[in-house]
Formats: structure tokens, sequence, C-alpha cells
């Protein structure tokens, strides 16, 4: 009868053993891959290589400033731009050094050749918004470079002034100039009751032969076709016989009076102005 209870606890003994195998193997199933990939994790793929590539959004690749505009009239014609707000490192602009390029571009444009169209100026500390865009194509076209800038606003009591410059040239691409004193006109009146017929085609022929130069565009170009609009103050900047831009001039009063002025090309339609 020993023997019976002796071989009946070495079987239990060897059931249990067996158990707690089984157990373990199963609970080793469960945990070891976890532990050995964080341990494979932590010697292969966290380790970081530093590498001398410039992955940032600014572009230098566009050889000139009218490969820019030839590739916005591409965006704008093909599937319309869209614009990403970016503050990226690196790549900080001071009050200071914004509004010094700010001035300088707006005294090449407003008063190139001694054509004055309007006294802008700007100050540093009336400069209330500036941001950072990076412009790309709707159709996120894999061949579209993506076109950086910088929307200012200066504001005090006489006027609200905003800006969208092109990062690499400077260029001004929008200016928006909004009046807050009243003037003598009302809202009712227009450019060609301010000025009549032949004034009125003065000043946009003016306003076209300063924009002409301020981008660098010419008649002479074959690629480039220009199309003037008499009495519409906007004119169209044609590349390849296809890719089509807009230019405009637009001056109007706002209900209460006050002088709004807007000259560019269009990027008010991808970007709140």
């Amino acid at each position: 009868m020993w023997k019976n209870n002796k071989n009946q606890i070495k079987q239990l003994l060897k059931t249990a053993l067996a158990i707690l195998c089984v157990g373990a193997l199963f609970w080793l199933a469960l945990v070891f891959p976890r532990y050995y990939y964080e341990h494979y994790d932590d010697n292969t793929l966290n380790r970081v290589t530093f590498t001398d590539i410039d992955v940032s959004t600014y572009e230098a690749s566009y050889d000139s400033f009218i490969e820019k505009l030839h590739a916005l009239a591409r965006g704008f014609s093909e599937s319309g731009m869209r614009a990403v707000q970016v503050d990226e490192p690196g790549f900080e602009m001071s009050r200071t050094e914004l509004t010094k390029i700010a001035n300088e571009e707006l005294e090449k444009l407003t008063n190139k050749k001694g054509l004055n169209i309007t006294d802008i100026s700007v100050k540093k500390k009336d400069l209330v918004l500036y941001e950072r865009y990076v412009l790309y194509q709707m159709s996120e076209n894999d061949s579209f470079k993506g076109i950086s800038g910088w929307k200012l606003v200066y504001e005090n009591k006489k006027r609200k002034l905003t800006l969208f410059l092109d990062e690499e040239y400077h260029k001004i691409y929008y200016l928006e100039n909004q009046s807050k004193e009243v003037t003598e006109y009302d809202s009712s009146s227009s450019g060609t009751e301010m000025y009549g017929i032949y004034g009125a085609q003065k000043a946009f022929t003016i306003w076209w032969v300063i924009m002409m130069r301020y981008y660098g565009l010419s008649y002479e170009d074959d690629n480039i076709r220009i199309d003037m609009m008499e009495y519409q103050k906007t004119g169209r900047i044609i590349f390849d016989e296809k890719y089509e831009i807009t230019f405009f001039c637009h001056m109007r009063y706002d209900k209460l009076g006050r002088e709004v002025m807007q000259m560019g090309i269009p990027i008010n339609k991808v970007i709140q102005m």
C-alpha cells in the first residue's frame, strides 16, 4: 500500500511539473517576442544617424523670379494652389529685417521711375503679424517645387497694410492697403467717375508699366504673352500659351468712404489676407 501511495505521489508530481512546463512555454510564447523586438529596436532602429541633408521647406532651386511666376501660373491653371503655414527653425527673420525688406520693395513698386502711385512706407512698431507660408499645387504634383513667402500685416491709426513677400527674391506678390480715414468720395464712386475715362486709362497704363518692370516681364520673351485689359485694371500673363496668371490693381471705397487698394497676383485666394 505504501508503494501505491508513493507511485501516486510521483505521478502527481510529474503531472504538476508537466503542467508548469506547458504554462511556462505558453508564457514565453506570449512575452518573449515583445522583449526580443524591444531589444532589437534599441540596438538598430532607435540609433540616430546624422546626415548633412537639407530637408527644409525653403526652396532655392528657382533660377529666376520669372520661373516662379511660371510655376504659379501652372499651379493656378491646372488645379489651383494651396498654402501651408510653417514655422521652421533656422528660417526666422526679425521684425527689423522684414520691415527693411518691405520698405525696399515698396519703394521699387510704388515709385518706379518716379511714377508715384501712392506713398506707402512701414515701421517696425506697426508690424502686428508676420507668418511664413509655403505655396503648393493642389494636385500635389511632385514636379512642383514649393514657393516660400512671408505674410506681413502693418497697422496703425491711419491704415492697415497687408503684404505677401517672396522669401528668396523678396518680390511683393500681393499688396492690400486699407485706409482708416474717410475721404471725400463715397462708396458709389468708381475709378472712372473719379478720374474720367482718360484719367482711369492713363492711371492703369502707368501701373501696368510699373508691374511689368518690377517683376522683370518683357514683351520680347517668346514664351510669354501679355494681355492688358483696358479699364478693368486687370492683366494676364500667359506662359507657353496655356498657363495663365492674373495681375490686378483695384481701388475702391468701402461703405464709410475709406479707400481700399489691392494690387499684385491673387495670393489672397490662397491665403486669407
